[in-house]
């Protein structure tokens, strides 16, 4: 079964050109969410998650959108920096795991400090900051009981 040719321009070359767009759109700003690039760029919402997921392997931590499998060039590195650590591990002993901090722990955090975090959640629901000196400028008043 083949299909006849069909009026317009294909899909291909449109799709080709929306996945561009938003590839460089989210190599401008990680941070951006999937309704923006859609009010951005006019591609629907659907469509951007859908290209951002399956197209761009992207997933959405946090904040950013990262890259959801390593890049060909760090498959090698990761193989490299495993078995120098391994070989540290066995010329140091437990010395050098105790100068490895996990990424999720947070030292220098007491436990008053971390009820704060929900109540700064909410208070900046929807808000976006420029920079990070715009957000400590406005931290005291979010902050605010």
């Amino acid at each position: 079964i083949n299909d006849d040719p069909r009026p317009g321009r294909p899909k291909i070359s449109t799709y080709e050109r929306s996945l561009k767009l938003i590839a460089d759109f989210l190599e401008a700003d990680r941070r951006v969410t999937c309704e923006g690039i859609s009010q951005a760029t006019g591609i629907p919402p659907k469509s951007v998650f859908r290209i951002l997921r399956s197209d761009l392997q992207k997933r959405k931590i946090c904040a950013p959108w990262v890259p959801h499998c390593l890049a060909a060039e760090q498959k090698p590195k990761r193989l490299d920096i495993a078995t120098l650590m391994k070989q540290r591990f066995y010329v140091e002993g437990g010395a050098f795991l105790r100068r490895i901090v996990a990424v999720d722990e947070t030292p220098d955090m007491s436990p008053p400090d971390l009820e704060l975090f929900p109540k700064l959640k909410q208070a900046m629901r929807g808000q976006r900051f420029s920079s990070l000196e715009e957000f400590l400028q406005r931290l005291p008043e979010l902050s605010e009981p």
